[in-house]
């Protein structure tokens, strides 16, 4: 028989075998009811930051989720003026199960564990701070798939999925447990030196992107006024106003790569950082999977996005090539 680390339906075994003694062992038929599972014990535990960027004109977003089976998942975005600029979603790989125990454990510590514990009056439940426009904003959400029900507990903290700290946290002294609940979850999924493709970066945010740029548009290349803006809007087949973009602090960022022969390939910008030498834009394609079967088609794929102006010179960097899911 097949043996492994005990997962939702190996927990409830067991428990129905300790609930069985309890039930032998009662005096003149009375009947000992079962212990109740732990709220979220078979369920998921969400871990969302929001961190502000610019001064809340941009924003950065993860949201880490891990399920009683040990499968886990992160998505995060990055944004400026409203628009997304970049996603990236990871997930776990291989036999999640191994992770299982581990969920099972940090589930015990969050209801028991002192200086630890989450259910407890000192920490209010519920969706009610504004951390403003520097601190991040964290939040922990608990799902039980046998009660149907959440809650939810969100407080502040300085820093991101790869950065938070305990210190500082607020404005409830307690926000402390809600720190190490995330990176509790972070370290036992991503892992302790987990990095985000986004951090570091200044905000951007996407304002047009397709395949049709035209067999001129071959480099990335930096757009500074709305004549430029016009011009490029017109080359790439757009009809009427572009989006209005504030040249005085912002310029447009055009992502282009030139020709390619698969439909289906995309340019992205990744992100953009500030250095003493100027500003770099590092740049990724994606290109469908083997298995995707996508067909032959000459295009010309371009992204422009929008972003803060920063000092030059400007260099634009090609990333690794990323090969996705049919679904992406």
């Amino acid at each position: 028989m097949k043996t492994g680390p005990p997962g939702a339906i190996g927990a409830r075994v067991i428990a129905l075998g300790a609930v069985s003694v309890v039930l032998a062992s009662a005096c003149d038929g009375e009947v000992v009811p079962p212990p109740a599972e732990r709220f979220g014990q078979i369920g998921h535990i969400e871990i969302l930051l929001a961190t502000p960027l610019l001064v809340g004109e941009g924003g950065f977003n993860q949201s880490l989720t891990w399920k009683t089976s040990g499968e886990w998942i992160l998505h995060e975005e990055i944004r400026y003026e409203g628009r997304v600029g970049d996603s990236s979603t990871i997930g776990s790989v291989g036999d999640p199960s191994r992770l299982s125990p581990k969920y099972a454990e940090l589930i015990v510590r969050l209801h028991e564990a002192p200086g630890v514990a989450i259910f407890i009056p000192g920490l209010p439940e519920g969706i009610s701070h504004d951390c403003g426009t520097t601190r991040t904003a964290i939040e922990v959400n608990i799902f039980d798939a046998d009660r149907n029900l959440s809650r939810s507990w969100q407080q502040c903290v300085s820093g991101s999925l790869s950065t938070m700290t305990e210190r500082g946290a607020g404005p409830r002294y307690t926000a402390t447990r809600l720190v190490a609940a995330g990176i509790q979850v972070r370290d036992a999924t991503v892992g302790a030196d987990y990095r985000s493709p986004y951090y570091g970066s200044i905000p951007f945010g996407t304002l047009a992107s397709g395949e049709n740029a035209g067999a001129a548009a071959t480099t990335p290349r930096l757009i500074e006024s709305e004549s430029e803006w016009l011009r490029f809007w017109r080359s790439i087949g757009m009809d009427g106003t572009p989006p209005v973009v504030f040249f005085d602090r912002d310029y447009v960022i055009a992502a282009l790569v030139g020709e390619r022969k698969e439909a289906g390939q995309t340019v992205h910008v990744r992100n953009i950082f500030q250095t003493a030498g100027g500003t770099v834009a590092q740049m990724v394609e994606r290109v469908p999977g083997d298995f995707c079967s996508p067909h032959s088609s000459i295009n010309f794929p371009y992204r422009a996005v929008v972003a803060p102006r920063t000092a030059g010179p400007h260099e634009f960097v090609m990333l690794p090539t990323e090969y996705v899911t049919c679904d992406d």
